[in-house]
């Protein structure tokens, strides 16, 4: 599908195999280079495809679900002229569950005339399944006439800014007091009432919050789901993940 090609476009040099055959690339290749100003070690994996129904090829399959593994971002390469199929489908819902930060980048734009129109129609078809599908940032690219590495370029460093963002604990507070005058937390027991009292920030890559209070793990998974949307809005992080830790 072209991630071999469009990596050492970005490298600017032939440092992955590539063929007109598809999944070449049987185990992971890595080369360093600056991208956005920024070192990154670049890992091209094995591509994640199913051989037939029941085998999906596990050695380039765990090979690649390594290397997403201990990755910061990931690039995740599909094709323009086809739909994302049940198995590409799982691998996004796998980064998202993970809170692993990603971009979709669209291969073979160059088979692409109205390109606005194909984004809207490409999301409506492919992504909306997802809650969080309107928050993913994605790209559009041939890898073949090396179009869209600027954008690609703007996008990947503007998502390693955000994965890396700190955030004071008095501005956590706020967005945290606005969240909860907009909308009480909702329950899974009638009997106990989830009171969040503090949030500090943890981590990054992702953006991990941590909050403190009683009954935490009783709040409903929607409406923690709520909280990501909303505190990914408020903190200007839309297009990175973010992690919660509840602690009693």
């Amino acid at each position: 599908m072209g991630k071999s090609t469009l990596l050492n476009t970005i490298v600017k040099q032939d440092r992955f195999i590539t063929s007109d055959e598809e999944n070449t690339t049987r185990e992971s290749i890595d080369s360093l280079s600056l991208f956005g100003n920024i070192n990154v070690l670049f890992s091209d994996t094995a591509g994640l495809f199913k051989k037939n129904k029941n085998d999906f090829s596990l050695l380039s399959l765990n090979d690649a679900y390594n290397t997403i593994e201990f990755s910061d971002i990931v690039f995740l390469v599909v094709e323009a002229n086809k739909k994302l199929s049940a198995f590409e489908k799982k691998i996004i819902s796998h980064l998202t569950v993970s809170k692993k930060n990603f971009l979709l980048i669209i291969n073979k734009s160059d088979l692409i005339e109205n390109k606005k129109f194909f984004l809207n129609k490409y999301i409506s078809d492919n992504l909306t399944q997802f809650t969080n599908f309107d928050s993913f940032l994605i790209t559009l690219v041939s890898a073949k006439q090396q179009n869209g590495i600027k954008s690609l370029e703007s996008k990947f460093k503007n998502l390693y800014k955000l994965i890396n963002s700190r955030f004071s604990t008095g501005k956590l507070m706020r967005v945290l007091g606005n969240l909860l005058k907009d909308k009480p937390i909702l329950s899974t027991s009638r009997n106990k009432t989830p009171k969040i009292k503090y949030l500090h920030q943890g981590r990054v890559n992702p953006v991990t919050l941590i909050f403190y209070g009683k009954n935490l793990n009783y709040i409903q998974k929607n409406f923690i789901k709520y909280m990501e949307r909303y505190f990914i809005k408020s903190l200007s992080l839309n297009g990175s993940q973010i992690r919660f830790i509840f602690k009693n």
